[in-house]
């Protein structure tokens, strides 16, 4: 592997072992299920000032040499290879930047837990470069994208088109992974919820209750039972809501209200980053995953009590995304321990 082109490096925060916090309702008969992640590393995190290069609307960094390791984030989407870097590189236009840029995005970047819990952070690394840089954001940003960067203070933004990429003249600053994805450094998260706490001031008119629940009766992978559940959620005092029907802005005053929130398996739990200490979490899960505990590590790291209730899969081989039927006893069970 030859050398990213560092024309500086700077260590910001060391590795270290993140020991999560068992659930509120956990049995030995669950080990299984959380074992993969009772413990697990952080990485060293640095910042990293590099010569230009060029990147793309994928997160990929590259050079007249090839693709920049390790520096570029390959997940398992994509196949960064000899003609990717041909195409993106060589052949597509390129748009030159002659201001400093910033850049913490890859190809997970466009949904709402992967910006949330993987690149806001690392942007909170970086906010002293806010006022004088460019951020780069992938393709087809959303509303979440640039309200949830209004209070780091960037000067301006960039999106990347599909069909082009930005060849950054001035160079470019970026900061390494802080973990595999799923897992965090409790002090930036401690720090980012700060922040926004400080900016985005409560609204009392998005008060739904301290106990409410998040739906995803309109997306797929859905508690298809929903609706005879309702009845259940509504005795322990739990309102319905559709997060999607709401700004990011309104959706942290929904949920920083919340003293209590129950959720299917989904990014709506990725707001547990905003959510105070001591909010009660409920976790809908598929009683066959045994690998997507991101939420069960995120509630250690944000000093949040997580319980959760084990659903039923439906449709047979789609694993983690198939729609989920959870017993109506064993939700009375659970909400009756977490609102005890």
């Amino acid at each position: 592997m030859r050398p990213a082109p560092i024309l500086q490096q700077k260590l910001l925060y060391a590795a270290h072992n993140c020991v999560r916090n068992l659930p509120c309702n956990y049995t030995e008969a669950d080990a299984f299920r959380f074992a993969n992640d009772f413990e697990r590393p952080t990485y060293d995190i640095h910042r990293y000032d590099l010569a230009p290069v060029c990147v793309t609307s994928e997160g990929v960094l590259l050079d007249k040499l090839g693709i920049v390791e390790p520096l570029t984030i390959k997940n398992y989407l994509s196949d960064y290879g000899k003609k990717y870097w041909l195409k993106k590189y060589w052949l597509l236009p390129k748009q030159n930047l002659q201001q400093k840029a910033v850049f913490c995005f890859d190809e997970w970047s466009k949904g709402l837990f992967h910006w949330i819990c993987d690149v806001l952070p690392k942007l909170i690394c970086l906010r002293e470069e806010a006022p004088g840089s460019v951020l780069l954001l992938p393709h087809a940003v959303q509303e979440f994208h640039l309200q949830s960067i209004m209070p780091l203070g960037f000067g301006s933004v960039h999106s990347i088109a599909r069909n082009r990429s930005i060849w950054a003249g001035a160079g470019l600053t970026t900061v390494s992974e802080i973990a595999i994805t799923g897992n965090y450094h409790a002090s930036l998260m401690h720090t980012m919820r700060q922040l926004f706490d400080s900016y985005f001031p409560l609204r009392p008119e998005l008060n739904f209750g301290e106990r409410i629940y998040a739906s995803r009766a309109r997306a797929r992978r859905k508690l298809a039972n929903e609706a005879n559940l309702e009845p259940t959620f509504e005795k322990y005092g739990f309102r319905k809501f559709f997060l999607e029907d709401y700004t990011f802005i309104e959706q942290l005053s929904i949920v920083r209200h919340a003293k209590c929130f129950a959720a299917v398996h989904g990014a709506s739990l990725a707001f547990m980053a905003f959510m105070q200490p001591q909010t009660r979490i409920l976790e809908i899960r598929n009683e066959t995953d045994t690998h997507n505990l991101c939420y069960f590590a995120l509630a250690t790291d944000m000093q949040q009590p997580y319980f959760y209730a084990l659903a039923k899969p439906i449709q047979t081989g789609l694993g983690n995304h198939s729609d989920l039927v959870l017993p109506q006893e064993q939700l009375e069970r659970v909400l009756g321990q977490i609102t005890a």
